[in-house]
């Protein structure tokens, strides 16, 4: 698997758990990613997407700090559980594609 390829799975997979949001498909990071998957399926520069990518992990109110949500006050423990799961995995593959550009 390519990493291009490995970066769909993950962002596919954060989707379908976005989903469950009460917003789901209407939340700004399902639209982002949605977006980032349609550039992943054309020919791209998988390090400036990259590069792109990893504002999503800095700072408050970024990515980050994003829950999934019932409603507005009860959280989605076991989906936010797979969520940083993910998250995870996501920031791990950004660190090996970018190497020391990453910071």
């Amino acid at each position: 698997m390519t990493q291009s390829e490995e970066m769909i799975k993950i962002i596919k997979e954060i989707m379908i758990l976005i989903e469950y949001d009460y917003i789901g498909k209407e939340n700004r990071y399902y639209k982002y990613f949605e977006i980032v998957l349609e550039r992943l399926n054309k020919p791209h520069d998988l390090k400036k997407m990259v590069k792109e990518l990893r504002g999503l992990f800095g700072g408050m109110g970024t990515f980050n700090d994003f829950l999934l949500h019932k409603d507005l006050v009860t959280l989605l423990i076991e989906e936010n559980d797979r969520l940083e799961e993910q998250k995870e995995n996501l920031f791990s593959l950004c660190e090996e594609i970018l190497g020391s550009d990453f910071k």
